[in-house]
């Protein structure tokens, strides 16, 4: 079986932090790990997590087609968001 391809939803926070940091200690058994965030967030922290071999795509959580397009060519999703 081949890597799986993953996308993480809420990645950057205090939950989704510690499931990104446990996906990365098993890169190995990963293809592509993406993460999709603000703008924001990846001005702050888009440059550490690409050094780490993470793929940013950068949205909005409330436009759906921004979402659907990061879905693409991921097989996985982990997510955890706050609603407000």
């Amino acid at each position: 079986m081949s890597p799986q391809n993953i996308l993480l939803f809420g990645a950057t926070g205090n939950i989704g932090s510690f499931i990104l940091n446990a996906i990365l200690a098993q890169r190995s058994q990963f293809g592509r790990i993406a993460i999709f965030t603000s703008p924001r967030t990846a001005e702050t922290k888009g440059d550490v997590l690409k050094e780490q071999g993470v793929e940013v795509i950068i949205g909005d959580i409330e436009d759906e087609s921004a979402v659907k397009a990061a879905y693409e060519g991921k097989y996985t999703l982990c997510t955890h968001h706050r609603s407000t």
